[in-house]
């Protein structure tokens, strides 16, 4: 399995790039933004071909801002030149086609993906880029065939190469107490299991570079963070005690890592530097304050205080002053996340008995419900801050889900039929 999960992290190649022109089709910033009509049409490469295609047509339609034609109206095939006048009476305002070839190279035989996109109504094509991999990450490279789509659309980038991790059962033993963080693609694919297994985990978050995950364990009554190495699955113990040791975000200089501890008797937050093991305590009071999470910049941490007699949402610098309260609304508000922009923040709140998702400004304006069916709970955000991963038991067991972040395209994501929970998203 190490060996597998290097191979997909390193033999990935982007090959080759070409924009041909600068132009932002969809504005997604505004309110208001259309959806683009778009076609993507298989690739040439059989089967392959169409699975890439398949993939990036998924990949752009969960992101709402495209209008996708069936492929059965294409008149122009795959094995044939762009021609503008082919999409022209369909309506169709941007072309996606490619092809996907076996080619032989120092690594041995692999695939290289080729990728095109067209303006129809100006007849140019705005991109042109190859991608190069093993047939084992086909689905990676589509992602990222997918993200330079995206990209040249809205000159924004995409989060479809991204991943998530989770704490899950067993996938082949469902009998078993032991729990498992897992991680797999921003869509729910190439699931892989990174721990050997306790009886409690709980709380993954990514390094910024996407390398590694911290995450709590309970072992032999004692609270532990660990730091787990994704390309080698070799861990290390950052802090293990009787106190209740709990993750939070890591720092954007990866080095430090927000933990909630009650290692002084009451959780408080501290700092925990993953080089020294050191703690430096960023805030200490008679009051429970748990649940850190920072702003891309570091500058800022949103965490969760019941100062106020209840547990709501607030913000701190990053080195615990100038506290302020966001939450106003509701008398249970926990698990908060900034987005990666840190001007909005997600957190689970209870309304109406039952734990539902709300998204908030940071400055407490412009509340809003993103759930409504069963619990929802531990929200996070994707680096982009369009989509929130969140844990729901609307189904029955727990599970893994996603949404656009107007609450729109609710789905699940982790595997069926296992309890699976604290969803974070990373970086990279």
């Amino acid at each position: 399995m190490m060996k597998k999960i290097i191979i997909l992290m390193v033999l990935l190649i982007c090959f080759s790039s070409v924009t041909v022109q600068a132009k932002v089709y969809i504005d997604i910033t505004s309110p208001g933004a259309r959806q683009i009509p778009i076609a993507v049409v298989d690739f040439e490469g059989e089967d392959i071909g169409r699975q890439v295609a398949d993939i990036i047509r998924s990949d752009l339609d969960y992101s709402g801002f495209f209008r996708q034609f069936d492929k059965s109206v294409f008149v122009e095939k795959p094995n044939q030149s762009f021609d503008a006048q082919n999409w022209k009476p369909l309506g169709v305002e941007l072309v996606v086609k490619g092809t996907v070839e076996t080619i032989t190279t120092a690594m041995g035989k692999v695939l290289k993906v080729n990728i095109s996109v067209f303006d129809v109504f100006s007849s140019t094509r705005i991109l042109t880029k190859s991608f190069q991999a093993r047939e084992s990450i086909l689905r990676l490279v589509s992602h990222k065939a997918a993200n330079s789509v995206y990209e040249s659309i809205t000159g924004l980038s995409g989060v479809f190469d991204t991943k998530i991790a989770f704490v899950a059962d067993d996938l082949s033993n469902r009998y078993t107490n032991k729990k498992y963080i897992y991680i797999m693609d921003w869509d729910g694919e190439r699931v892989r299991k990174v721990t050997d297994g306790d009886n409690i985990v709980m709380r993954p978050h990514w390094s910024p570079d996407g390398l590694s995950l911290a995450y709590t364990f309970e072992k032999s009554k004692r609270w532990g963070i660990n730091l787990i190495d994704l390309k080698t699955l070799q861990s290390e113990i950052l802090l293990i005690s009787q106190a209740a040791n709990i993750t939070g975000d890591f720092a954007p200089d990866g080095e430090n890592l927000l933990i909630s501890s009650s290692i002084k008797g009451i959780s408080n937050i501290y700092r925990l530097n993953t080089k020294s093991k050191t703690l430096s305590p960023l805030s200490s009071t008679y009051n429970i304050e748990t649940s850190p999470s920072t702003s891309s910049s570091g500058s800022e941490i949103v965490y969760v205080s019941d100062q106020d007699s209840t547990p709501q949402i607030f913000i701190m610098d990053k080195e615990g002053n100038n506290k302020r309260r966001v939450t106003f609304s509701g008398s249970y508000n926990t698990s908060p996340n900034f987005s990666y922009s840190g001007e909005k923040i997600v957190y689970s709140a209870i309304i109406g008995g039952k734990f539902q998702v709300m998204m908030i400004n940071k400055d407490g304006t412009n509340m809003v419900q993103l759930t409504s069916e069963g619990n929802n709970e531990e929200p996070y955000f994707s680096p982009d801050g369009r989509y929130v991963v969140f844990t729901s038991d609307r189904f029955g067991n727990k599970s893994v889900f996603i949404t656009r972040n107007d609450g729109t395209g609710q789905k699940v994501l982790s595997p069926n039929k296992i309890r699976a929970f604290g969803p974070s998203w990373s970086l990279k």
